[in-house]
């Protein structure tokens, strides 16, 4: 999935323009922040989850099945938080509102969020 959301991105950045007759096309700005935010979550994401996977300490005579589980979703909501955090980013420079206070914004938003899931 993380491969042809990164191929369709790729797709995007070679055959699409930005700007045509000298005004930025939003549509195309939208097909490269989404195919771009969801190649950048999953492949964090599943980076993620195998660092942390490898770092879990393996007890014997457990399934591990549900706690993989858990971790799996846990890492794909980072990598999702992270990716938003970079589409937020990026957006924000697109259309010249890129300051300290909305980065700071933007990222006390998915700290916040970030926290409360992990604290459900």
């Amino acid at each position: 999935m993380a491969a042809a959301a990164w191929a369709f991105f790729g797709f995007i950045v070679w055959s699409v323009p930005p700007k045509i007759g000298g005004f930025l096309v939003i549509s195309n700005l939208f097909y490269f922040l989404l195919s771009g935010g969801i190649g950048l979550a999953l492949t964090s994401g599943l980076l993620l989850y195998f660092i942390s996977s490898f770092l879990q300490p393996m007890v014997r005579g457990v399934n591990p099945t549900s706690t993989l589980r858990r971790l799996l979703f846990q890492s794909l909501r980072r990598g999702l938080f992270f990716s938003l955090v970079i589409v937020g980013f990026i957006t924000l420079k697109v259309f010249g509102l890129l300051n300290l206070l909305n980065a700071a914004l933007v990222l006390g938003i998915v700290i916040l969020a970030e926290i409360y899931f992990t604290s459900r």
